[in-house]
């Protein structure tokens, strides 16, 4: 499912109701850099694997007003629930090289090209 801007917002997967966050990809001579946008997760909310061609993130962001029993949805434009993005990468990568950083709810993986990629180029 899309929203009217044209961002996936939602999809369906193994018959769980699954959603994506947003994201960026650079590519650089070096590396890889990957901007996902994650607002209110952090390390226990979530996990960040990182294989030789591909970043995983999986996690589940919780309903924020689940604890207040009188409330009724008037527009539910955050997506909760469990989610799952898997960003593919076009060449190898040294997994034991890479950053994770979080500010913002910004998450930033810095993922250095493999040493025979980089001679390459």
């Amino acid at each position: 499912m899309y929203d009217r801007y044209g961002f996936l917002i939602r999809i369906f997967a193994e018959g769980i109701e699954k959603w994506q966050p947003r994201y960026r990809k650079y590519d650089q001579t070096d590396g890889i850099i990957i901007v996902v946008e994650l607002a209110g997760f952090n390390n226990t909310n979530m996990v960040i694997e990182v294989e030789k061609s591909s970043v995983i993130i999986r996690g589940i962001r919780d309903d924020f007003m689940e604890s207040h029993f009188d409330l009724t949805h008037d527009q539910l434009k955050i997506p909760i629930g469990p989610f799952e993005l898997i960003i593919q990468i076009e060449c190898d990568i040294e997994t034991d090289k890479t950053e994770i950083n979080c500010q913002d709810g910004l998450f930033t993986i810095i993922c250095r090209k493999s040493d025979d990629v980089r001679k390459a180029s």
